[in-house]
């Protein structure tokens, strides 16, 4: 059904302005819509929006990073997993990777981090979604060691904007909700991946203080969703897509070797 989706009404959530204001990136099944539908993934692309960027999302297929083959030979199944979705994420340069496991901190997803960088020497970061909570990881910044030496950041969900109707959850909630924790642990907190729930609406209430209010009868959606949270924001905050927001984080916490690698590459 996610690969329908991209094929159908997912140019709804693309192509809309929203995105360029607040540097959306999109998850995108980058190794199998170019099987399946290779005219549509040369279409989407083509419509992507100069501040946006794209990942590829779950590692060319649905399934769960951590349990992935533990019934079978899995360091090698993982092994080979890893290799053809290298394989087609330098065909179509899509250096960032999205994955999605039952627990994101288990050792059983540093294991399959670790076989993605080990088969992939040009991705430049992951964001690890848990299945339920999607912001189940807390933000926190996991780093696997590249065969070259490189760290590369695996980043979880910090929170996502979620409609539950009449109530928020500890991480998930209405754009206003979200950009009020956010702006809690600015001292705390220097990077934050926030997931936009794609079957989620709310509605513009201006510079409310009503953490549910957006929930009541909406029809803001995707980047609208974003652009509401960003609004909510102040002067210490800085809205940018995923692959700036990945070097910067490089930048910020391993600056010697990532200046080593920018030299390398230009």
């Amino acid at each position: 059904d996610n690969i329908q989706w991209m094929m159908n009404d997912f140019k709804d959530y693309y192509n809309v302005a929203e995105a360029e204001e607040v540097r959306m990136t999109y998850g995108m099944p980058a190794s199998v819509l170019p099987m399946m539908a290779p005219a549509q993934f040369d279409n989407l692309l083509s419509q992507q929006k100069p501040n946006c960027s794209i990942l590829e999302m779950l590692g060319g297929g649905y399934y769960y990073v951590d349990n992935y083959s533990e019934n079978g030979d899995r360091a090698k199944n993982l092994k080979v997993v890893a290799d053809r979705l290298a394989a087609h994420m330098r065909q179509h340069r899509v250096k960032l990777l999205g994955v999605m496991a039952m627990n994101v901190k288990s050792e059983a997803a540093k294991e399959a981090f670790q076989a993605y960088v080990d088969a992939n020497d040009q991705l430049e970061g992951i964001v690890a979604l848990q299945y339920s909570p999607y912001a189940g990881g807390g933000g926190e910044v996991i780093w696997v060691t590249n065969k070259a030496g490189y760290d590369i950041p695996v980043i979880t969900v910090q929170y996502s904007l979620w409609n539950f109707g009449n109530r928020n959850t500890e991480r998930e909630g209405t754009p206003a909700y979200i950009a009020g924790r956010l702006k809690q642990e600015a001292q705390e907190k220097s990077f934050s991946v926030v997931c936009v729930h794609a079957w989620s609406n709310f509605s513009d209430h201006g510079q409310t203080e009503d953490p549910l209010i957006e929930n009541q009868s909406g029809n803001i959606r995707g980047a609208g969703a974003a652009k509401l949270c960003a609004g909510h924001l102040n002067e210490n905050f800085e809205v940018v897509n995923l692959q700036e927001l990945v070097w910067r984080l490089r930048m910020s916490e391993r600056p010697e070797q990532t200046k080593k690698y920018l030299s390398e590459v230009f």
